[in-house]
């Protein structure tokens, strides 16, 4: 009993998220990056752009949408090397 609510209120969540997420920029607009986020065990690969003036915690938004649960992953970039599960959601990418 005490999973299905965590699984329903990680359902409310991500239909929250998914909401609140904005719009994915086009290929063609300017001031933009592409993420690749490469999923455990072999899932695949997460694909999406973003505006460099957004800020982490769309990101973080975009991966509950896609049905991944804050605290069971970490992000990390490979240049600079960091763990941007650690930085604040408030910062965006243009300051990191």
């Amino acid at each position: 009993k005490k999973n299905l609510h965590f699984l329903l209120l990680f359902k409310r969540e991500q239909q929250v998220c998914k909401a609140r997420l904005p719009e994915e920029p086009s290929e063609t607009e300017k001031n933009t990056t592409r993420l690749k986020i490469r999923l455990p065990d072999d899932e695949g690969i997460l694909m999406r752009r973003f505006r460099i003036n957004d800020t982490l915690q769309i990101l973080f938004d975009y991966l509950t949408s896609q049905g991944r649960m804050s605290g069971e992953y970490k992000l990390l970039s490979t240049y600079p090397k960091r763990d941007l599960t650690t930085l604040n959601r408030s910062d965006t990418y243009e300051r990191i």
